[in-house]
């Protein structure tokens, strides 16, 4: 919600006052007039520059120059590069703006490690700690999906580093955000120049070009006529598309007003540059009322918006196209044979740890969809602000460098969480979460934290995680903690009895991952605790077995697009354990859980399927407390009470759960994330030796329940009943899917 909740402003052009001081030579004159595009910035406004430069090409006038900023530099370096306006029609359509738009890596691509980070209940930004100091990244977002997007976009002019040598002269405007003055950019590499041009500062971090910081260069000029005369063009196309002034009934807030000051410079430069066109050229000016900077769903709209407004000047036009220029053919990719691959990482890790995740072979084109995968994987580790991609052209050929720039916050880091549950009968419960993790401790990329959890159920967690080699594989981790539990007993639904769960324990693992997704993993544990009974009748009799140490095997899958509102992948978990008298726990016993879940998105709803079975068989007391999986509360059994089901030693459960998005019958398409009303089928057993009378019977259940992912954590509000009469009503705040 956030993020999306911020794509307005992500997308402004902030504009005050020219101060661009840069003077170029004007090219040989020719016996034909020389025709310059300039295409200003304002968002998904901008895509009306695309139907503009369809009309030109229909009425075959050629561009000799263009320059932009911002939106205005991306469409205008499209095209300076060679790509047909059909083409750039084709590409603004077939983009996913909300995923360009974002830093966050793809939840299948991330690190298995990360992965479980999300288990924890943190919310998913973080804060850096250097000298004991709290350090925040220097904006919202780093680029690093665009800058992805515009590197591969740019790959056929890789060799080109003088914007003058590309088929249509280009330049792009951006601003130095250290002396405010604006930088020209006319040579280099021409991704990073549009990726600077249109760089909002404090959504995302500068962006360093030859010792210059560069932030959007709407700060100075958001639409460049100036630079465009310097160009030496006899007429010139000008096409604004920043969004009006709000009226009087629009600003009602903080943030409205602020988006007007935003509108107020931004007009006022767009005046200053429009006093310089004279009555020879013709200023292009798109209605584009119904489209705010942060509709890209809006993107036919808008480029046929620009197509509306260039006609309007055909008879230019036709002036113009009368000249004997021969047509900008349009863009053919062609592979690129990599030499060689070179590494630049500002990180202690080892360069072949680097060099592993990167499956490009010398002498062999160089594939760039596999080389944006292997990036993914590479920022899904959480280790970097953004990772990027060049080709230098080199005596022998082309070499292919990767740059990884480490977090300037990092390598250590504080997140934070909130958990809420409440069932409106007067139990509620909350927890604060807490986790410090320093990460890149050694050249393979080992990491520790500490996980502190405030609240109902305190815990105290410290954690290490230690690769064994630079080829991803093996790894070695331990954790160990203490924490205190709320156990209660139900009977019949009556609450019986209230105990206090106090345990602590060590544990260490080898295991071994392939990809993303699978890991497999031998862990041997050890653990005590005590039970404290505080209110009720005394349930779990003094030789309950709650000292436990096993030897545990564990398979996990996880592929799950999210944790909490999955709309594709699944996830498998599959434990077996074997505890020992000899090895310390208070009982021998083996035990094997299952457990899956499964998301699919229909043509209009979510569908959500779930399955858990855990067996167990003990030779003498039963398998210990602190294993014993449990049922009760949401997708467990939801008429019932949050862990009602606690002392079962063999259960199995299947729920199935349909979510339908909501915001178009409330009237609310423009919320940036889905509201979802759902309905959920689930059938349960649990059976235990003793402790559990009544509860040895089938018990289905089912729910309605809205649910909706915000900023904070995913929250569920709902009703839940079963067959045997039981029935809860439910809140909760960071729940995970299908999970007590």
């Amino acid at each position: 919600m956030f993020r999306l909740s911020l794509l307005w402003l992500l997308v402004l052009c902030w504009s005050p006052q020219l101060s661009a001081q840069a003077v170029e030579s004007t090219p040989a004159g020719t016996a034909a007039p020389r025709v310059g595009l300039v295409l200003g910035g304002g968002g998904a406004r901008g895509l009306a520059h695309v139907g503009v430069l369809q009309v030109l090409e229909a009425q075959g006038v050629h561009v000799d120059a263009v320059a932009g900023t911002s939106m205005g530099a991306i469409i205008g370096g499209l095209y300076a590069a060679g790509y047909s306006a059909s083409q750039i029609e084709q590409i603004a359509l077939g983009i996913d703006w909300e995923r360009v738009f974002s830093d966050d890596a793809a939840r299948q691509q991330r690190a298995m490690q990360r992965k479980q980070d999300d288990r924890l209940g943190l919310i998913g930004a973080s804060a850096g700690l250097k000298d004991g100091k709290l350090v925040l990244p220097a904006g919202i977002l780093t680029g690093q999906q665009i800058s992805l997007l515009l590197q591969k976009l740019f790959l056929p002019r890789a060799d080109v580093r003088d914007f003058d040598r590309l088929p249509i002269p280009f330049r792009a405007v951006a601003t130095d955000i250290v002396t405010g003055e604006a930088v020209i950019m006319r040579q280099g590499n021409l991704a990073e120049a549009i990726r600077a041009s249109m760089n909002v500062p404090g959504i995302f971090a500068p962006v360093e070009w030859k010792g210059h910081q560069l932030v959007d260069g709407g700060l100075v000029n958001n639409l460049p006529v100036t630079v465009m005369r310097q160009m030496g063009v006899d007429y010139i196309i000008a096409v604004p598309v920043s969004a009006p002034m709000l009226g009087k009934d629009k600003l009602g807030s903080l943030i409205d007003v602020t988006d007007q000051l935003t509108r107020m410079m931004i007009a006022e430069n767009e005046s200053y540059q429009e006093d310089f066109l004279t009555d020879a050229d013709v200023l292009i000016r798109p209605d584009l009322r119904a489209i705010g900077s942060g509709d890209f769903d809006k993107a036919r709209l808008a480029i046929a918006q620009g197509r509306k407004a260039a006609q309007a000047f055909l008879s230019r036009f036709r002036q113009w196209r009368e000249r004997e220029k021969s047509p900008v053919v349009p863009m053919r990719a062609k592979a690129q044979t990599i030499v060689d691959l070179r590494v630049e990482n500002d990180l202690p890790l080892a360069t072949e740890t680097v060099l592993q995740q990167l499956h490009q072979s010398r002498g062999q084109p160089l594939d760039v969809a596999q080389l944006e995968a292997d990036i993914e994987r590479l920022y899904g580790t959480g280790l970097y602000q953004k990772i990027s991609w060049r080709l230098e052209n080199e005596p022998a050929g082309h070499v292919l460098v990767v740059t990884l720039q480490g977090k300037a916050w990092g390598p250590s880091y504080l997140q934070t969480g909130l958990s809420l549950t409440n069932n409106f009968t007067g139990d509620n419960a909350y927890e604060i979460n807490l986790r410090y993790l320093r990460t890149v401790l050694n050249p393979l990329g080992g990491e520790a934290g500490v996980y502190v959890r405030l609240g109902q159920n305190p815990l105290l967690e410290v954690d290490g995680y230690q690769p064994l080699s630079a080829k991803p594989g093996w790894f070695v981790a331990a954790r160990g903690g203490y924490r205190k539990t709320n156990v209660q007993v139900y009977q019949q639904g009556a609450l019986l009895s209230n105990y206090r769960l106090t345990h602590y324990g060590l544990e260490a693992s080898l295991g071994y991952e392939w990809g993303t997704d699978w890991r497999l993993q031998t862990t041997l544990l050890r653990e005590r605790g005590h039970a404290g009974l505080e209110i009720g009748f005394p349930i779990v009799s003094d030789d309950q077995p709650l000292n436990n140490a096993h030897v545990r095997l564990g398979l996990l899958h996880d592929s799950l697009d999210s944790l909490y509102f999955p709309t594709s992948g699944w996830l498998l978990r599959a434990r077996w354990m074997t505890g020992k008298r000899w090895m310390g726990s208070d009982s021998n016993y083996q035990a094997v859980h299952l457990q899956a879940r499964v998301a699919a998105h229909l043509p209009r709803q979510l569908l959500w399927l779930g399955g858990e079975w855990f067996g167990s068989s003990s030779e003498d007391a039963g398998v210990p407390l602190l294993q014993r999986p449990t049922l009760g509360g949401f997708l467990r059994l939801s008429g019932m009470q949050e862990n009602q089901l606690i002392l079962g030693e063999n259960q199995w459960l299947l729920n199935a759960a349909v979510l339908q998005d909501i915001r178009p019958w409330l009237g609310l398409r423009s919320l940036p994330v889905p509201v979802y009303l759902g309905a959920s089928l689930e059938a349960g057993r649990s059976r235990n030796r003793e402790h559990t009378p009544g509860q040895y019977r089938l018990i289905r259940s089912g729910s309605l329940f809205l649910g909706v992912d915000t900023w904070v954590g995913p929250v569920f509000l709902g009703y839940g009943r079963t067959d045997q009469g039981d029935e809860a009503v439910f809140f909760h705040l960071n729940r995970q899917f299908g999970e007590r």
